[in-house]
């Protein structure tokens, strides 16, 4: 297997992890970093990274992958997440994932989806 299709098998181990509850199962690096539309700084380390996976994980109810691109390492996923009273937020995640592991994330969510539902 190339790194495209490993890349590629790790994202979507990714999403099942999450929608299962296994964070767990879910390799990330020791330096990941995890940034985004929804944090004021970015994350550091792969406890914290974990911690906050773990922290936003019970709000979502399932993600719908609509379109994943993977070119080795970098992988961007087009993806709506259904969460917060079933509510859906559309957006694109940004993964590096070296040896197998997760290295980066960047989440991009229409926050103004979310803040407009309540």
């Amino acid at each position: 297997m190339n790194q495209t299709d490993q890349t590629r098998a790790f994202i979507l181990d990714y999403f099942n992890a999450l929608s299962a509850g296994r964070l767990e199962d879910i390799p990330i690096a020791e330096d990941c970093s995890y940034t985004g539309s929804m944090l004021s700084d970015t994350i550091q380390g792969g406890e914290a990274v974990r911690t906050h996976i773990g922290q936003i994980a019970p709000f979502v109810e399932r993600f719908e992958l609509k379109r994943l691109v993977v070119e080795g390492a970098d992988a961007a996923v087009i993806v709506d997440l259904i969460g917060f009273g079933s509510r859906k937020v559309e957006g694109v995640v940004f993964f590096k994932v070296e040896g197998g592991l997760l290295k980066s994330m960047n989440n991009l969510f229409d926050t103004r989806q979310l803040l407009g539902s309540f």
